[in-house]
């Protein structure tokens, strides 16, 4: 039958959204000077057949001795129902650091939202099973 031969968890696979981060396309930044921008360029292609049709929200979390910064992107191409089927976005991250405290930062991508099923078809690869569902992003240092 069509399920024994994998076609039904291929099928599965594809429904709807399924966006994914190409890291190699991405552009990151290794060091920030104090008081300065922290600006991303994160390439995210939509391989499922559908896209996005509630709104979500974009968030980026910095993280340095057990202290946290969260925030909002307000960037346009946070949205991420406009990506659809096929498709690639760039989404900018550009989040002002001034007043964070000098050191070494890990960051996480968070995607919220209405629908139940936001991460199993949300999965910003390579992602990282983590207790929080955030998705692990390059860390930069800050100084």
């Amino acid at each position: 039958s069509w399920k024994a031969q994998g076609c039904y968890e291929k099928i599965a696979e594809h429904l709807g959204y399924r966006l994914v981060m190409n890291h190699q396309l991405s552009e990151f930044p290794e060091t920030v000077s104090a008081n300065g921008r922290y600006v991303a360029k994160l390439n995210i292609q939509n391989i499922g057949v559908g896209r996005i049709i509630n709104t979500k929200s974009v968030k980026i979390i910095f993280t340095a001795n057990g202290v946290q910064t969260e925030l909002l992107i307000n960037h346009p191409s946070a949205d991420l129902r406009k990506v659809g089927a096929g498709e690639i976005i760039e989404m900018v991250v550009d989040a002002d650091l001034t007043g964070m405290a000098a050191g070494e930062y890990s960051v996480h991508l968070v995607v919220e939202g209405e629908g139940t099923s936001v991460w199993r078809r949300i999965v910003l690869e390579p992602y990282q099973e983590n207790e929080e569902r955030f998705n692990i992003l390059p860390g930069f240092i800050l100084g």
